[in-house]
């Protein structure tokens, strides 16, 4: 009996939160974090026989998918991170090259190329994305 209590424990776990178990690392969105939150809320709170019964990995789904929905989301080249790629980003980057620094600059929108640095080599490229 105790055991088929674990298993239906387990499926109602499931069942009450299949559309965040059926979420992958690439198909979260921060807007999902409510209901990864509220999954990791009811894991915790499943008997250990419950949480022995779930094979498939959900909690390590679920620690997955909250830290990808944790990260900031950016638009390459939106340095000010105002939504939009303009001269404003352009003048942004070169200040910053050139040393100054604002509390709005977004440093991952900033690194084009791609190169781990915000350098020179990337203003070419911000230039290129205003122009499209």
């Amino acid at each position: 009996e105790a055991d088929a209590a674990a298993t239906a424990e387990a499926n109602t776990f499931k069942t009450t939160h299949a559309t965040i178990l059926g979420k992958t690392t690439e198909t979260v969105t921060s807007s999902d974090l409510p209901a990864i939150s509220a999954a990791l809320t009811a894991y915790e709170e499943l008997s250990d026989a419950a949480k022995a019964k779930l094979v498939d990995g959900e909690k390590s789904l679920l620690d997955a998918l909250k830290a990808k929905a944790e990260e900031p989301q950016y638009i390459m080249g939106d340095v000010n991170g105002d939504g939009k790629i303009t001269a404003q980003d352009l003048t942004m980057l070169t200040n910053r090259i050139l040393g100054t620094t604002s509390p709005a600059f977004v440093e991952a929108a900033a690194d084009i190329n791609g190169d781990g640095k915000i350098t020179a080599q990337d203003l070419p490229l911000l230039t290129n994305l205003i122009l499209k």
